[in-house]
């Protein structure tokens, strides 16, 4: 899962517990648990003619959950691997 510097993380909400939040309202997974952080990832995309660098972290997740990931969503992309 990656979940970048300011993306939806809410005042004072750590990015370990901003990425579960995240991924649990994009694909309706519950349970979700950080095994680990992976790599940080730097990103640059020009955005209304400016470049920007955005800067990604990764986790590596797993649930007990036996809900079927909601795919209809449109960033249902930053879940992939999810239960591997």
């Amino acid at each position: 899962m990656g979940l970048t510097q300011r993306e939806n993380r809410k005042k004072k909400e750590s990015v370990k517990l901003a990425a579960i939040r995240e991924v649990e309202e994009e694909t309706g997974v519950d349970g979700l648990k950080i095994i680990r952080p992976l790599i940080n990832t730097l990103h640059i995309f020009n955005r209304n003619g400016k470049y920007k660098l955005k800067k990604t972290f990764w986790f590596e997740m797993k649930t007990t959950s036996k809900k079927r990931i909601n795919s209809s969503n449109k960033r249902g992309d930053r879940a992939s691997g999810l239960g591997k």
